[in-house]
């Protein structure tokens, strides 16, 4: 059995310790330990110290900058409470700038949103892609001007999402 990646939030600070150290007893029945419990709640984080919680330290640096760790593949900034969207590997590629079809579905593809926090920015390149395939138009074929006019400013959309901060829940 393999367990990766548990998330989950409470709105007061009882409660999370409460769940934290049922979910530690269930995974110690089944023969496994949790590591690197994280919060942005130092008292929390205190207290599942004191319980002997594998925690992980929150001014640990993962190759991401001060105070954060990953989540799900996303950027969380535990002291700042904030879920940071990595758009530079997009902003690069779409950097290339070709404008055919092949070029805006590979960029596409290259947003990663599992908690779904880019829906509304994510829906407007889906319905491009729509009209791509109304359009009829092939894979390497240069892209009409006013399809060429949306996907810009979608890209210039891409540096509004950076950041989306959430509200303060303990991890």
């Amino acid at each position: 059995m393999y367990f990766d990646d548990w998330n989950t939030g409470q709105d007061i600070r009882e409660e999370a310790l409460l769940n934290s150290l049922h979910a530690e007893n269930i995974m110690k029945e089944a023969g496994m330990k949790m590591r690197k419990w994280i919060s942005n709640d130092t008292t929390l984080m205190s207290q599942w110290a004191a319980e002997g919680f594998d925690t992980y330290p929150v001014d640990t640096s993962v190759s991401l900058g001060s105070n954060k760790t990953k989540v799900l593949g996303l950027s969380f900034q535990t002291l700042e409470d904030c879920l940071t969207l990595d758009t530079k590997g997009l902003l690069e590629f779409i950097s290339t700038n070709k404008n055919t079809k092949r070029f805006l579905i590979q960029a596409i593809g290259k947003i990663f949103d599992p908690f779904g926090l880019l829906s509304p920015f994510n829906i407007r390149m889906k319905c491009l892609i729509q009209e791509l395939w109304k359009n009829k138009i092939t894979w390497d074929e240069d892209l009409p001007p006013k399809i060429v006019e949306r996907w810009g400013k979608l890209v210039q959309g891409t540096t509004l999402v950076k950041q989306t901060q959430n509200s303060k829940i303990y991890f």
